[in-house]
């Protein structure tokens, strides 16, 4: 009896034993994962300061080169790389800076993130045959960006279309604001991921007209019904997984 209760203790002893061990692992998994994120924190918040501190003194660089005499005046930049085609979105671009340039706003720094190849006289004489609209040069910078936001199309991407034309989004409106800062980032092409990027680390006012956005309700849509489109493969409808992911992607 006496060699029972004492196997009993021993037992008792043990699981204890292994019940403080999983407690203390626990403890300590869990304070590794608050100084991890702490740590993360710290370096964003860094790096955020760093790059506003940069931004600040570029920003203060660009105007003095674009228009010397208006220096201090704003920046307003629309972000919209097929600036030379001819279809609904470029008119609607075009109206909207006109209607800047006949207001009391005039000289407003105006700036748009090019991915055209073609000279800004090219690029207005288009916008005059194509829409009977006459923009004035002046005040009005093009802004090329070298990637010329091929990386948006979406034939580049046969699978998982809008995640990765999201990703490219952000990639293509960091480059935009690292080679021109602006004082308001106007969205003219549904880039809604990249808002947060741009915000946080460049600080500019975003508004958004978009006239056709990245990814749609249409898109959406087909994802849901699992409609083969080119934006949503058969190895994408034959995957509940992988449609739940584009839904929450698209989302948010």
């Amino acid at each position: 009896m006496k060699l029972l209760i004492n196997q009993i203790m021993s037992e008792q002893t043990s699981q204890q034993v292994l019940e403080a061990d999983y407690t203390f692992s626990l403890f300590l998994l869990i304070n590794l994962a608050l100084i991890s994120a702490l740590i993360l924190t710290v370096i964003t918040l860094i790096l955020v300061a760093l790059t506003r501190l940069a931004t600040h003194y570029r920003r203060k660089e660009v105007s003095l080169r674009l228009q010397p005499q208006h220096r201090d005046y704003p920046i307003l930049a629309f972000f919209h790389p097929q600036c030379d085609g001819g279809a609904g979105g470029e008119k609607v671009l075009y109206q909207a800076i006109q209607a800047i340039q006949q207001s009391p706003h005039r000289d407003l720094q105006i700036v748009i993130y090019s991915g055209s190849t073609k000279s800004p006289g090219e690029i207005l004489t288009h916008v005059h045959e194509r829409f009977g609209l006459s923009i004035m040069p002046i005040n009005l910078h093009f802004i090329r960006l070298r990637s010329q936001g091929k990386s948006l199309r979406p034939d580049n991407y046969p699978s998982f279309t809008m995640f990765w034309q999201a990703w490219a989004s952000v990639r293509v409106c960091f480059e935009a604001m690292v080679t021109c800062p602006c004082d308001v980032f106007v969205d003219t092409m549904g880039v809604g991921y990249a808002y947060p990027v741009v915000k946080m680390f460049f600080g500019p006012k975003i508004y958004s007209y978009t006239h056709y956005p990245l990814v749609s309700y249409d898109m959406m849509r087909d994802v849901v019904n699992g409609v083969q489109q080119f934006n949503n493969r058969e190895e994408i409808t034959a995957s509940k997984l992988k449609t739940v992911f584009l839904l929450w992607l698209g989302s948010h």
